[in-house]
């Protein structure tokens, strides 16, 4: 039997150190007492730290509250984007303090759209993340070419919840233009929560993006609670940059426009729509599995 027991971000916390960027590394205590560190985790499409899996179960996984802050703040760097590791300052920073806190050995699968087990690595917290990495490419890597007018993105698989939908929302913009029109595919089995969430998401996305950056980073500087996180700023940006059109089954249109998005009954009329826009020669590229995919460049 192993005991299991949940990380508080705010409690039970040693530092380790701080990483050569800075960033303080309060960690769990049981985790730094251990005295073998194993870390199970999954190779996924991720916005800011490229991927998932590797150091990030330390951190954010089992660091506090400050040291998560700090590092996501870095979130706006060129690098810490959706399928990059390498010279992603947010990963980096990561596995620095991973190995400070003597993580011994980590396990990631690789998993299909249906959450099948179709890949694995174990090894050193870099150098067995990266050979992931190289896999996982070859299985949802897509090149990167002309820039789309239209691009239909799938949330797919990972798209429960509305905010867990727009985390694949940064893939799509390496294929489409400024401008042009993502049709958001997102199941958002959760529904669409409630009315004051909407709002105050709406709000959110209608602040200039470098303006959330600012206070985002500004209150991690000071220690204090942001109004939006680095994923809003991510999703803010696209918003700002593109025509973001939602289908979902879940969510209605009077709720989509509380959440400040665009809304179509079902992917072919926001496409027929989108030709409508961009013109009958327009370019259409489709991502069906977005929540997984990655961007590959040459």
């Amino acid at each position: 039997k192993f005991k299991v027991e949940n990380h508080d971000p705010d409690r039970n916390l040693v530092k380790v150190g701080t990483s050569s960027r800075g960033t303080p590394a309060f960690i769990n205590r049981r985790v730094v007492e251990a005295d073998k560190k194993v870390a199970i985790g999954g190779i996924v499409a991720h916005p800011l730290m490229g991927y998932g899996g590797g150091a990030k179960i330390i951190v954010p996984g089992v660091a506090g509250t400050r040291t998560i802050d700090l590092n996501h703040a870095m979130g706006d760097h060129q690098k810490a984007f959706v399928g990059v590791a390498d010279g992603n300052p947010v990963r980096e920073d990561a596995e620095e303090i991973a190995r400070m806190v003597g993580l011994d050995f980590i396990v990631n699968v690789i998993m299909d759209p249906k959450s099948r087990i179709i890949g694995a690595v174990a090894g050193d917290v870099v150098k067995a993340h990266r050979a992931g990495v190289e896999e996982y490419n070859k299985i949802y890597g897509v090149k990167v070419s002309e820039e789309a007018d239209i691009v239909v993105l799938g949330s797919s698989p990972r798209d429960a919840t509305v905010f867990h939908g727009t985390f694949a929302l940064p893939t799509a913009t390496p294929f489409v233009k400024e401008g042009g029109t993502i049709v958001w595919v997102a199941a958002c089995l959760a529904g669409a929560g409630d009315r004051e969430e909407r709002l105050a998401f709406r709000e959110l996305m209608s602040m200039d993006p470098d303006e959330m950056i600012l206070s985002i980073k500004d209150g991690a500087r000071r220690g204090e609670e942001s109004l939006a996180s680095i994923f809003d700023w991510h999703t803010c940006k696209v918003l700002h940059r593109n025509k973001v059109v939602l289908v979902s089954d879940n969510i209605s249109r009077s709720e989509a426009e509380e959440f400040g998005f665009n809304y179509e009954e079902s992917v072919q009329e926001a496409l027929d729509e989108a030709l409508r826009k961009e013109g009958g020669s327009a370019r259409v590229t489709v991502l069906p599995v977005g929540g997984l995919t990655v961007p590959v460049y040459d």
